[in-house]
């Protein structure tokens, strides 16, 4: 026969609400990752635009193609 403790059930509920709680938080972490993996996939196009920008900038310096100056060193 089962037992039918009203301590039983009070202590199932407590570990039943504290199961509930843990799946709410893996939830909260699970839409929080989603969202970090795809701002990181948007944002990773324009890194790599950015790398190879400056790639070809110093390729066109390096071959003297172009000349780099500081704002100062311009004549008025």
């Amino acid at each position: 026969m089962l037992d039918m403790d009203p301590l039983n059930f009070t202590e199932a509920k407590v570990y039943h609400n504290k199961l509930v709680n843990i799946r709410k938080e893996m939830i909260t972490l699970h839409d929080k990752t989603s969202k970090l993996k795809q701002h990181t996939q948007q944002s990773r196009p324009a890194n790599e635009m950015r790398e190879r920008f400056k790639t070809n900038i110093n390729h066109l310096e390096t071959n003297g193609l172009i000349c780099v100056c500081s704002p100062s060193s311009w004549k008025r």
